[in-house]
């Protein structure tokens, strides 16, 4: 801000007096010094990754973040923080469930009745690759009956861990004297 924008915007008829130029000029320069270069520091959302977990546990209270704890961890704050109020205005919604799901649990995926062939307004919960806590799954049931849509019935929980071992099955028959063994795997 230069010492004459308040000036500029100045009717015409209020120029004339240099009293009111002077001030105009002098305020212009004090917001510039006072106010203008502060407010960097109030844009908050733009830099949460700065911002200390207190100021977090504030921002997270103000959006009515729902099961927010200050014991997680940085980035999950930060992730359901930001998600917030796109929760709450698609509440009901599958996305709006899947989204604040994965907050909790990565791996987690919202399965429709149509994709599984269940029966209608139900759906079912999907979670690859990871085991849960008990915490953890009482937050899921806890965060799905307030991000379901009404009318829809959580159908199941499934939990799958894949993993890759070498198994092998060994087979055989006896037949009187003749004994031959097979080996698949």
């Amino acid at each position: 801000m230069n010492s004459d924008e308040i000036y500029n915007i100045l009717p015409e008829n209020l120029k004339k007096y240099e009293n009111l130029s002077n001030i105009s000029r002098a305020l212009s320069k004090e917001l510039d010094k006072s106010v203008i270069k502060k407010i960097e520091e109030l844009k908050i959302y733009t830099k949460m990754n700065e911002l200390n977990d207190r100021v977090l546990d504030q921002l997270a209270w103000q959006w009515n973040v729902e099961f927010y704890s200050s014991e997680l961890p940085k980035s999950k704050k930060i992730d359901m923080i930001e998600n917030s109020y796109f929760h709450h205005i698609t509440k009901g919604t599958a996305g709006a469930l899947e989204s604040a799901l994965k907050a909790i649990v990565n791996n987690l995926e919202v399965q429709e009745w149509y994709e599984y062939g269940g029966n209608p307004y139900m759906f079912k919960l999907v979670v690859e690759g990871e085991m849960l806590t008990e915490q953890e799954i009482t937050t899921v049931y806890k965060l799905v009956e307030i991000y379901k849509n009404v009318r829809s019935h959580l159908d199941g929980f499934v939990i799958s861990q894949k993993d890759n071992m070498d198994m092998r099955f060994f087979s055989g028959l006896h037949d009187y004297k003749k004994i031959s063994n097979n080996f698949v795997g």
